[in-house]
């Protein structure tokens, strides 16, 4: 791309010089612009955003990856954060409170309700998701004060009556 970019700028400089138009130029700064973004100040900007955002983030999956059982489930709720999906190699489960916790998705707030797991996620999402499948318990594993994460294992209570035995019930929103 950025040698696309340099050769655009070059083209464009040198039509414009060649035939005397202005309007190349201004295609020449536009890509020599361009070209600048990405060379110099993408890179410093890429390195904050993996140092300061994904960094907690994949610290904190493989976290989740030591605490987990055998089998037990890793379900990140609250954002649909796919680098933590591919860090876990397929082994995170993916479930947007937006999306789960509505009418259109009652099968993926089930699984979460359900069954016993971790929680990964914002720190407000996982607690809201914990007080939606009320019964059970939330024990908290490690927070992150800084990038406001939590990991958490929840263990669904036994329901009685009428409610054990249909599906769980899912607040709308």
């Amino acid at each position: 791309m950025v040698s696309g970019l340099l050769l655009l700028a070059a083209a464009s400089g040198w039509a414009a010089w060649r035939h005397r138009q202005p309007e190349l130029a201004l295609g020449a700064l536009w890509a020599a612009g361009i070209l600048c973004f990405f060379l110099f100040q993408a890179p410093p900007l890429m390195q904050a955003y993996r140092q300061w955002v994904q960094g907690p983030r994949l610290a904190m999956a493989d976290r989740a990856l030591q605490a987990a059982g055998n089998g037990e489930p890793i379900q990140v709720v609250g954002r649909s954060w796919y680098s933590i999906k591919l860090h876990t190699q397929g082994r995170a489960e993916i479930i947007a409170r937006g999306k789960a916790f509505g009418d259109a998705n009652l099968t993926a707030a089930q699984r979460v309700c359900i069954r016993n797991g971790l929680m990964l996620g914002p720190t407000k999402s996982v607690q809201k998701t914990a007080a939606a499948c009320a019964p059970g318990t939330l024990i908290p594993l490690e927070e992150d004060s800084n990038s406001r994460l939590s990991l958490a294992r929840w263990q669904p209570g036994p329901r009685t009556g009428a409610a054990a035995s249909g599906p769980p019930p899912v607040p709308s929103q």
